[in-house]
């Protein structure tokens, strides 16, 4: 039998599997692979690699985008998947929201540990769907408060009014949310 075998590499030019070619030598057939069989295994071997690396750079950004998108309306992932200087720093009025949980502490301490996880779970998914629904950006969380922000980094012309509609919004969800 004649066999000839080529590495599969990844981007980093590791070897992380191989392609291997086999002929079966016969009675009549004595003679091993042919160099231009064992340059066909070496080409299916680099397409190969250069799939899988393809492969692992859109999961890898599809994996960004569904980050970023916990932080950014749809709207706003687009506008910066668009145009890659949106991120650039600029000087801008922007409109900020901040917003914590009157006595949290209080009710920690009742309702203790694992309910406390349950509840702040629940009411940043929701506080958290508020803003984005105005196109706001998440800046980040602390404990029981969080930051948001418009106009930045997409320009947006009603951003304290989008800001403003995302607090309304908040405020009626806490006080569906306080019921239970």
């Amino acid at each position: 039998q004649a066999l000839v075998a080529s590495p599969i590499l990844d981007s980093g030019g590791n070897v992380v599997g191989a392609l291997c070619g086999a002929r079966r030598l016969t009675a009549d057939r004595t003679e091993g692979t042919h160099r231009l069989e064992a340059r066909v295994v070496q080409f299916l071997a680099a397409v190969i690699g250069a799939g899988l690396i393809a492969e692992n750079q859109q999961a890898d950004a599809s994996r960004f985008q569904m980050q970023l998108e916990q932080f950014a309306s749809p709207s706003l992932v687009r506008a910066m998947k668009d145009d890659s200087s949106i991120l650039d720093a600029r000087e801008r009025e922007i409109t900020v929201l901040f917003s914590d949980i009157r006595g949290f502490t209080g009710l920690t301490e009742r309702v203790g540990a694992e309910k406390t996880f349950v509840m702040i779970r629940n009411l940043m998914n929701q506080l958290t769907r508020c803003i984005l629904d105005e196109n706001g950006f998440i800046m980040g969380y602390a404990g029981d408060g969080l930051a948001a922000m418009w106009n930045a980094p997409a320009n947006q012309q009603d951003h304290a009014e989008l800001a403003c509609w995302a607090a309304i919004n908040m405020q009626r969800e806490m006080a569906k949310l306080s019921q239970f």
